[in-house]
């Protein structure tokens, strides 16, 4: 069962809200404490209900609806109302078995591509990955890996160094390829000027 929330709300701050950080501050690798979010109030204040629409909303276009269903009833980001692993299942009519997994499915594809919608205040652990590092650290698909390695790719800072312009005339790399390579050092680094010619 999801630990809960036992202490006072601060004043301003919905249960809903508060709910929708935490589950925000698991995905991203955020220390969150009951007293972090009374000791920092104003941060947390500033958390408005379109954001916290926008996460949900983040959910239903990047998860599966049967995951999506069950992170949404498991950590109360539509209402509120939290239920645990047994409840969910019940709701949702499939074994808590079932549900265990499509909760660990989910947050994989969540914590592996950190792009949920930015939430004031808060920015995501980047991971800790080097220049040196080869082309599994960025936890790419075998398939891209593959294709990358055949065009002489094969560490991040390979990646990073390419010519620009070199990336049009990768016949191995399709443009869906190329844009989750885009995608992958955007977010490892934070880096969103980092872009791939197509």
């Amino acid at each position: 069962m999801a630990k809960r929330i036992k202490k006072p709300l601060p004043m301003g701050i919905t249960q809903q809200t508060l709910n929708v950080i935490e589950f925000y501050c698991k995905v991203a690798g955020i220390d969150f404490t009951p007293s972090i979010v009374n000791e920092k109030y104003a941060k947390y204040g500033n958390v408005t209900q379109e954001q916290c629409d926008a996460i949900i909303q983040s959910l239903k276009e990047r998860l599966k609806k049967r995951e999506s269903d069950a992170i949404t009833l498991y950590y109360g980001l539509k209402d509120g109302k939290r239920f645990d692993g047994p409840q969910v299942a019940t709701l949702c009519f499939y074994s808590v078995v079932r549900f265990y997994q499509l909760k660990r499915q989910a947050f994989n594809k969540l914590k592996r591509y950190n792009n949920l919608p930015q939430l004031y205040g808060f920015t995501f652990k980047k991971a800790d990955i080097k220049e040196t590092d080869p082309l599994e650290a960025l936890e790419l698909s075998g398939y891209i890996i593959r294709f990358l390695k055949l065009d002489g790719i094969y560490t991040v800072a390979d990646v990073l160094n390419y010519p620009k312009q070199s990336w049009i005339f990768l016949s191995h790399l399709s443009k869906k390829s190329k844009i989750k390579v885009e995608q992958c050092i955007r977010n490892v680094y934070g880096d969103e000027t980092f872009f791939i010619p197509y």
